[in-house]
């Protein structure tokens, strides 16, 4: 009786599964960066304010399970060591790469996708990223979220656009650290734009 009653349970979550979308969160986020240099003000409180806190809402928020991007780059923890490194994957002089990963995109009808901006630009992890699924993300809804300390994001969104015409993206958000604390309002409203 038992084995009948646990394979009605995975029929019936088959089942729904299979009838209502399913939607995913997938971020990069570093978040053992210390900003102490740049502005003692925010220091502080910047491990309770980057993009996993907010992909963490995000994933609450629309019953999304989430999923991390992994770099293999090992970044220094001081906000002018890492600029530097920044500054040389932007321009190109330095390559990333992530690790790679056995996320299957395709059972997701909605994909979250949320970053931090960095001297106006995405991180080239997201680039990677986006490379690696691009078939499997053709075709489906893609949000974008971001972090920022100050940086707008509209550069980083119209990046992604050109580059990635085959993906169809929604609207995005981009909260900055004066934002911080009003941070799950700006996403409930994002949300409900994309709904």
């Amino acid at each position: 009786m038992k084995k009948y009653v646990v394979l009605s349970l995975v029929l019936i979550e088959l089942f729904f599964s299979s009838v209502y979308a399913k939607s995913c969160v997938v971020f990069f986020s570093l978040d053992t960066l210390d900003l102490g240099a740049v502005d003692a003000s925010t220091a502080a409180t910047r491990p309770d304010f980057n993009t996993h806190t907010v992909a963490q809402y995000v994933a609450e928020k629309t019953k999304s399970d989430l999923l991390r991007i992994e770099t293999m780059e090992t970044y220094p923890n001081k906000i002018n060591a890492a600029i530097n490194v920044f500054q040389e994957q932007l321009s190109g002089a330095r390559a990333v790469s992530i690790k790679a990963d056995k996320d299957n995109l395709d059972s997701y009808d909605q994909i979250y996708l949320g970053y931090p901006v960095w001297l106006n630009g995405m991180p080239n992890e997201i680039v990677a990223y986006l490379k690696m699924h691009e078939k499997e993300l053709a075709g489906k809804r893609i949000s974008i979220f971001s972090t920022t300390g100050g940086s707008p994001n509209s550069q980083s969104v119209t990046e992604i656009k050109n580059q990635f015409q085959q993906i169809v993206f929604g609207s995005a958000v981009s909260i900055s650290m004066m934002q911080k604390d009003n941070y799950k309002t700006l996403i409930d409203e994002w949300l409900g734009k994309n709904s």
